[in-house]
């Protein structure tokens, strides 16, 4: 249960502003976290919305939580008050500057301001340069076979990579052979260069389907056993190898990975198009009603598929799959990596995440 006066002001307001039902859709849409994964729900409401403050201040998304609930309700009194009680700032009213007092564009320049510093993020160009480079030496490229490039990958342990299930499919249906499959890093230059890996005998180590809606706008929404994705055991431990007088190592991932908002800048490191190592960025739109799904803008092309989708501090929060299903829908998606970790649990996979 809440510990503090403010968190408990914090709860006593989702109490007045949602139902249950309200809230569970609250959180699909505007966190991508579905309220049964997370809780036991078969108890008061009360309760489950005192675990739910208490989850969100464990896990680092307290603030959030009140800005997807402000998103979806934004005119509560009850949210508008608990929101200023925690200090977290909330959409302001048009300032009508006196005459004479503020000039047009300084009044704009500040608005501008306040909007950019609300949940942006500010590096040391040299550090995060670093982190950069860091992260292009724990991508690989999948070519099936040598010479092909059909989807991206990413190390998240020594000998580990995680990418879409769709990518490696036919290898797991035995329609092509393990062998024929390379994951190639350090790949910077079209057509030339990268150390290639191959894949150990029990290469796959979990995976989950991807949906018939990943393909057709017609479709239910996927479900929580539905999200593309592979773990894959590679040949050697290539994260422990050195690059450059260093160790390549993986990408970190935590077990609660960063909640993600609608309107948050969103990063996607890509081989397109079997090419060498590429950026995309772009926002984030929207999640689908189930939760299972992230819409952003961020272009991708063939090639992309099992790319991580980033936060600009280059925290991993979802698994880039697929583009909108149908030709009107024009957005890219990822699956929530926080559901993914959650099945892996569940199926007993290989644990790489950190608590």
């Amino acid at each position: 249960m809440p510990g503090n006066t403010a968190e408990i002001k914090l709860e006593d307001a989702l109490l007045k502003a949602f139902s249950l039902e309200s809230m569970n859709r609250m959180l699909r849409r505007q966190l991508g976290i579905i309220l049964e994964q997370e809780l036991d729900v078969h108890r008061g409401t009360k309760y489950i919305f005192g675990d739910l403050v208490q989850l969100s201040v464990e896990q680092g998304w307290r603030d959030d939580l009140v800005r997807g609930a402000l998103a979806d309700n934004s005119k509560n009194p009850s949210l508008l008050k608990a929101a200023r009680v925690l200090g977290i700032s909330t959409p302001e009213k048009p300032i009508d500057a006196p005459a004479g007092s503020i000039a047009v564009a300084d009044l704009d320049r500040v608005r501008l301001e306040k909007v950019a510093r609300e949940r942006g993020v500010t590096i040391r160009f040299e550090a995060y340069a670093g982190r950069l480079q860091a992260l292009a030496h724990q991508m690989c490229l999948i070519e099936i076979p040598a010479g092909t490039g059909i989807g991206t990958g990413w190390l998240v342990a020594p000998d580990l990579m995680l990418t879409n299930y769709h990518v490696v499919k036919e290898v797991h249906e035995s329609k092509v052979a393990a062998a024929d499959v390379t994951c190639r890093f350090d790949y910077f230059a079209d057509g030339a260069g990268g150390v290639a890996v191959g894949l150990v005998g029990q290469w796959l180590e979990d995976w989950s389907p991807y949906a018939m809606a990943d393909e057709r706008a017609d479709a239910p929404d996927p479900t929580i056993d539905e999200l593309d994705y592979a773990l894959i055991r590679l040949a050697r431990a290539v994260g422990d190898e050195d690059v450059a007088g260093s160790q390549r190592g993986w990408v970190e991932i935590q077990a609660t990975p960063p909640a993600v908002l609608a309107e948050d800048l969103v990063m996607v490191p890509q081989f397109p198009g079997g090419r060498s190592l590429e950026l995309s960025f772009g926002m984030t739109l929207e999640y689908n009603k189930s939760g299972t799904r992230l819409r952003y803008s961020a272009n991708t092309e063939e090639g992309a598929s099992g790319s991580p989708a980033m936060t600009m501090g280059l925290e991993p929060f979802g698994l880039h799959h697929a583009g909108g299903p149908g030709r009107g829908q024009k957005y890219n998606q990822c699956v929530p990596l926080r559901l993914i970790i959650q099945r892996m649990i569940k199926d007993k996979a290989p644990q790489f995440w950190r608590p």
